[in-house]
C-alpha cells in the first residue's frame, strides 16, 4: 500500500458505494482512482477512504503500468469477444520477447514485443460504469462533505470549487493468464518478469526447462505445462487460448482441445484477434 502523497497530479476520485454514507461520519466504501500515475509511472486503480467528521484516511493499492501501444486495441477485442476464453496462455521465447532467455544473464536489459504489454493490461483492465445520476443526492452530499477534508489533509489537489465525486461501480475484464515455458534457463526468465513487475500478473507460471538442456523441442508441453496448469486452476482445456512461436508446441497442446495461434513473429494485436475468433469457432 502507498500514501496518497505519494501520487502525481491530477487525482479524480470515483467512489463505487455509498450504502454507508448516510452522514458525514462512517465508511464511504471502496474508490478507484481514474488517470493517475505516481512516480514509477503505475496506474493507482483501487482505494479505500475512511471518512470521520475529524479526518479522510485513504489507501490505495497500485495497479498495472499506464497503458502501452496496443493497449486500446487489444481491450477492444477483449470487450467484444463473443466467446472470451477464461485463460489466456503465454510462451515466453519469441513470443512475448523476441530472444531466448538463455542467451542472456539476469542482469541484461532486454525488450518486448511492441505490443506484448498492451495485450497483457488488456487482460488484467477495469473499465468503469458511471452511475451519477441515480446517485445525483448522495454525490452532493459527498463531495460537499469531502472537499473542506480534502483541502485540509491533501491542500496540494488543488480542488475546484465545483470538484464533485464521481459515482461509479466498477466493472472488470479480468481475463486469466498463464506462462507456458521450457526456458532452460528458468532464473533468468522470472528475474526477467520481475523487472517488468509481472509477478503476481500471472495466475500460473510454468517453466519447465527442457529435458536435454537446450533442445528446446524436448520438453512436451502437451504433457507438462497445460496439465499443470490445469491442475492449478482447475479451467477446462477447451476454455484456454494458447500463443506460441513453434509449431509442434501448436499441434500437440490443440489436440488437449486447446484453442492455440502459432505467432511466427511474436505476439501482437493481429494474433490476438486471430486467437479470439478461432476461440469463438471452436465454441460453436
Amino acid at each position: 500500500m502507498v500514501s496518497l502523497r505519494d501520487c502525481s497530479m491530477p487525482i479524480v476520485f470515483v467512489v463505487t458505494s455509498l450504502r454507508s454514507c448516510q452522514s458525514v461520519s462512517g465508511s464511504i466504501g471502496s474508490a478507484i482512482f481514474c488517470g493517475t500515475k505516481n512516480s514509477n509511472n503505475r496506474i493507482i486503480h483501487k482505494c479505500r477512504l475512511q471518512l470521520s467528521q475529524n479526518s479522510l484516511r485513504a489507501q490505495v493499492q497500485v495497479g498495472m503500468p499506464m497503458p502501452t501501444e496496443g493497449h486500446a486495441r487489444a481491450l477492444q477485442l477483449l470487450q467484444s469477444a463473443p466467446r472470451p476464453p477464461q485463460l489466456v496462455v503465454f510462451d515466453l521465447d519469441y513470443t512475448l520477447w523476441p530472444f531466448w532467455c538463455e542467451m542472456y544473464s539476469a542482469r541484461d536489459e532486454f525488450s518486448l514485443y511492441p505490443e506484448s504489454q498492451g495485450i497483457l493490461e488488456a487482460c488484467r483492465y477495469r473499465t468503469l460504469l458511471d452511475l451519477s445520476r441515480s446517485w445525483a443526492l448522495q454525490l452532493r452530499a459527498l463531495s460537499n462533505a469531502t472537499k473542506p477534508l480534502l483541502r485540509k489533509d491533501f491542500p496540494w489537489l488543488s480542488l475546484s470549487e465545483y470538484t464533485l465525486v464521481h459515482v461509479c461501480q466498477s466493472r472488470e475484464l479480468n481475463i486469466p493468464m498463464a506462462i507456458a515455458s521450457r526456458t532452460p534457463t528458468p532464473n533468468v526468465a522470472k528475474a526477467f518478469m520481475k523487472k517488468l513487475g509481472w509477478p503476481g500478473l500471472f495466475d500460473s507460471v510454468q517453466l519447465i526447462p527442457a529435458s536435454s538442456g537446450f533442445d528446446h523441442h524436448s520438453a512436451q508441453k502437451d504433457t507438462a505445462h497445460f496439465p499443470a496448469i490445469k491442475r492449478e486452476l482447475g479451467i477446462p482445456y477447451s476454455e484456454m487460448l494458447f500463443f506460441d512461436d513453434e509449431s509442434p508446441n501448436i499441434s500437440k497442446v490443440t489436440r488437449l482441445g486447446v484453442t492455440s495461434i502459432l505467432v511466427p513473429s511474436g505476439m501482437s494485436v493481429d494474433m490476438l484477434r486471430k486467437g479470439l475468433e478461432q476461440h469463438a469457432k471452436n465454441g460453436k
